[in-house]
């Protein structure tokens, strides 16, 4: 989608929707670092127009190629919200320290697809901060994953305006069963296999917490996933 088109897209989402008034400008950082689903092309662009969107200011951080540094971490002290879309890293122990630092003071996250499995060397946060269970993915048999809104969360603010029903390109996560204390948004379902929760929110350290498995990079093309995730940021945004 070109940026004129986007721009209109997102304008549209979020009309009416915006963050909670701020004596500071509110800061959205980003952190990347993948090397499967080109997070790097279709992430930011689309962030960084929904950032501005709402007031907010955003800074993107781009890990190296073998997934062992995160330069510029140090603005995650300062951030309102992080988004994250990493995958099985190996962090030198002060980058994952600011991370968990970031998780500790209560900051609010919105992480997206292999985010579940981030850290490589600290496996416990898909169950401890996200309160997710990832243990792999369906098959090309189950494509494509057909993804619903649960019923009780119809009037939440994250998915208001969502299709009930819409599909994804993307392989269906494994994710259940989750932390007792989530809040399903979404669930999907592919070919013969259960449904798995596609979408949650939880409360982690005093902070927000949201989560989606989607995020194939055909996903950044669906509108339902771009108001999903931009009505995320929103919603985010407007917690602290």
């Amino acid at each position: 989608m070109c940026r004129w088109l986007l721009g209109v897209a997102i304008a549209s989402v979020l009309v009416g929707f915006r963050a909670a008034p701020r004596q500071t400008q509110p800061h959205v950082v980003v952190t990347i670092c993948e090397d499967e689903y080109r997070a790097k092309e279709t992430l930011p662009p689309f962030i960084r127009q929904v950032a501005a969107r709402l007031g907010a200011r955003c800074t993107v951080l781009v890990g190296n190629e073998t997934k062992t540094s995160i330069p510029g971490l140090e603005v995650m002290d300062e951030a309102d919200v992080l988004v994250m879309f990493m995958r099985r890293t190996m962090l030198p122990a002060e980058q994952l320290k600011r991370f968990q630092a970031y998780f500790e003071r209560g900051g609010n996250v919105l992480a997206l697809r292999t985010s579940s499995h981030a850290f490589q060397n600290w496996l416990e946060f898909d169950r401890v901060v996200l309160g997710g269970n990832y243990h792999g993915h369906y098959g090309r048999d189950a494509l494509p994953t057909r993804v619903r809104v649960v019923d009780s969360a119809r009037t939440h603010p994250i998915v208001r305006g969502l299709p009930l029903r819409f599909h994804s390109r993307g392989t269906l996560y494994k994710t259940s069963p989750l932390q007792p204390d989530c809040r399903v948004l979404l669930e999907g379902k592919g070919g013969k296999y259960p449904a798995e929760p596609v979408a949650w929110l939880r409360r982690h350290k005093g902070g927000t917490v949201f989560y989606t498995s989607l995020g194939h990079p055909d996903d950044f093309q669906s509108p339902a996933f771009r108001r999903l995730v931009a009505q995320a940021l929103a919603y985010l945004l407007s917690q602290r």
